[in-house]
């Protein structure tokens, strides 16, 4: 069925035309035959009037005959011209709408010499029947248009399934209108390059397998190393605190000892003034000893002269007799006690020589005690400053012990710290290592036209160098080696010393 530009369609037109133009040409009829006997009425009237009138009005009623025989033929000449005019036009018109309503625009409506109204209505039809041949036409062009886009949206739709069910191997290969030429071409663009990236990011993300895997040994490792580190670094703090413990007692000690050194040196120096003094006394006992002996030397003289003088007595006893007889006896008694007087002088003198010796002796070895004290002094003196400048050293040292205690308390806290650091980082390296193995699997669930190839990526080569005395390995730029090789190779791959 046609539909006309407006809301009425060609089968509505159709059943309008022949209604209309049937009734008005029964309208037409029905007036002309009405007319027709109108007149015929008229005239029978007359007749039947002039019957009435007598004879001499036959020539009226001739007359009145002849008329309406006149107006009768004109009626039916009417008519003809009418039906050939109009009704004949109107029945071509009405037989062009239906062909019309039944879709068949190729009838051309042709007809000959017709009224006015029926011409202009002719005309209207042919315009009718050019309008809907264009509107067929548009609706042709519009129908294949849409078969070529529900086409298009088909095979668009069958390709964003296929994509869906993550299969990137779908093409738009049958030909299409050159009107959607450009979005199949588009289309498989699209396809080609998001096939091209999912399998740049597969090849990528096998590669951020191998570096994730070798990534969490790493931490893996370095967890451990921090671990072990920071348990060294806790018992090295507690041995420092010990030894910082020990070093500021010995600083105390030290301290102690140098005042201990400087009371000795002081008593060094009293006991050398001491040493002098007993040098000052011996040289005194010295003096006073010779000045005996000097006396002694007296006594000894005057026992000598005394025992002359007794033996001078006894002899002049003896000339006397009798009567020197007891003269005899004190000078013999006197004689006796000088002996006596003589020998203990003699003892007294080797006692007191002997007492010199000793005294020459005692001086020397006090002077030598002296000298000793004296040197004794000297050293105690320098150890005094040897000590002094220990227990400086040893306060400096238990001062700076206690500074690196501190900070080995904080390396031992940023250790701590590290490790626990560590551990979360190797625990983050575990789970992302999980994902990316999640990310492999819903990689390798894509489907890809085998010759798309992966971008070429240039990963990081290591070469060694010398660290801290150490041969390390430095990341240097490398082509790309394949997924698998790179997985294998993590082994040889050397990590520097934490």
């Amino acid at each position: 069925m046609l539909e006309l530009p407006g809301a009425a369609t060609v089968t509505d037109v159709a059943s309008i035309f022949p209604t209309s133009l049937r009734t008005r040409s029964a309208i037409l009829f029905f007036a002309i035959a009405t007319f027709a006997a109108l007149q015929a009425v008229v005239g029978w009237s007359l007749a039947v009037d002039a019957r009435a009138f007598g004879p001499w009005r036959g020539y009226g009623q001739i007359l009145l005959l002849a008329l309406a025989a006149a107006i009768i033929t004109l009626s039916l000449i009417a008519s003809i011209c009418t039906w050939r005019r109009v009704v004949v036009p109107l029945a071509a018109v009405t037989e062009a709408v239906q062909h019309l309503a039944r879709g068949e625009t190729e009838h051309r409506l042709e007809i000959g010499a017709c009224a006015d109204v029926v011409a202009e209505l002719a005309e209207a039809c042919e315009n009718l029947r050019l309008v809907i041949v264009d509107h067929v036409a548009d609706e042709r062009m519009i129908a294949e248009s849409n078969a070529a886009q529900s086409r298009i949206v088909q095979l668009l739709g069958d390709g964003l399934s296929k994509i869906a069910q993550k299969d990137l191997t779908c093409r738009l290969t049958e030909t299409v209108p050159y009107t959607y030429r450009g979005l199949q071409i588009d289309f498989n663009t699209a396809v080609e390059q998001l096939s091209q990236a999912i399998a740049d990011v597969a090849e990528s993300t096998q590669v951020l397998g191998a570096g994730m895997r070798e990534t969490v040994a790493a931490a893996d490792d370095l967890s451990r190393r921090a671990e072990r580190h920071a348990a060294n670094l806790e018992q090295t703090a507690a041995s420092l605190a010990d030894i910082t413990g020990t070093v500021g007692r010995t600083a105390e000690d030290a301290e102690k000892a140098r005042k201990i050194v400087a009371g000795a040196s002081r008593d060094a120096e009293k006991s050398g003034v001491i040493v002098s003094h007993a040098i000052g006394a011996m040289g005194d006992i010295d003096r006073s000893s010779r000045k005996i002996g000097q006396i002694i030397g007296v006594i000894d003289s005057i026992a000598t002269q005394t025992n002359l003088l007794a033996l001078n007595a006894g002899v002049e006893a003896a000339r006397a007799g009798d009567a020197g007889r007891g003269f005899a006896v004190v000078a013999a008694e006197i004689r006796d006690l000088a002996r006596r007087c003589a020998k203990a002088a003699k003892e007294i003198e080797d006692l007191i020589s002997a007492s010199n010796a000793q005294i020459e002796r005692g001086v020397t070895l006090v002077g030598e005690t002296g000298a000793a004290l004296s040197r004794i002094v000297e050293q105690i003196a320098k150890v005094n400053d040897v000590v002094a400048e220990i227990a400086d050293r040893a306060r400096l040292q238990a001062a700076n012990l206690t500074e690196v205690n501190a900070a080995v308390g904080q390396m031992d806290q940023f250790t701590q710290q590290n490790a626990a650091m560590a551990e979360q980082t190797t625990a983050v390296n575990h789970r992302l290592g999980e994902e990316t193995t999640e990310l492999i699997e819903l990689m390798s669930r894509f489907r890809i036209d085998a010759r798309v190839g992966p971008a070429s990526i240039r990963p990081e080569r290591r070469r060694s160098v010398v660290v801290g005395g150490r041969v390390a390995s430095v990341a240097t730029p490398a082509p790309l080696p394949p997924a698998e090789k790179n997985a294998g190779d993590a082994s040889d791959i050397d990590w520097i010393e934490f």
